[in-house]
């Protein structure tokens, strides 16, 4: 009879030690997933920032890119004045020896007469 008792008591303890290892089991898997996912996040973490950086790189290169516009476009607009400017001084230049000429037609018409 006191077989039977300790054979049921040795049954007993494995019964609980099974449910044990199978909770153990569990959480076992369960720290096993939020691991994975804490790594996942990390990751995940480390491609924003990644992200980020590069976007501010872009952002800084366009800011370059548009200060190099403006100077080239500034220069453009004040090469373009200084040409008409000349533009207008060969012009004027051309109308003094246009009335010179004339000048001299008629200076010369005249001598002739």
């Amino acid at each position: 009879w006191e077989k039977i008792q300790q054979v049921d008591l040795l049954q007993q303890n494995v019964s609980e030690l099974q449910l044990e290892n199978v909770a153990l089991k569990s959480k076992v898997a369960v720290e096993k997933e939020w691991s994975d996912r804490d790594t996942l996040v990390a990751s995940l973490q480390d491609e924003v920032a990644s992200q980020k950086q590069l976007v501010q790189q872009e952002i800084h290169a366009r800011e370059l890119t548009q200060k190099e516009l403006e100077r080239v476009t500034q220069k453009l607009v004040d090469k373009s004045s200084q040409d008409l400017s000349e533009i207008n001084q060969l012009n004027d230049q051309v109308e003094q020896l246009r009335v010179m000429t004339a000048q001299c037609a008629r200076l010369k018409g005249e001598a002739r007469q």
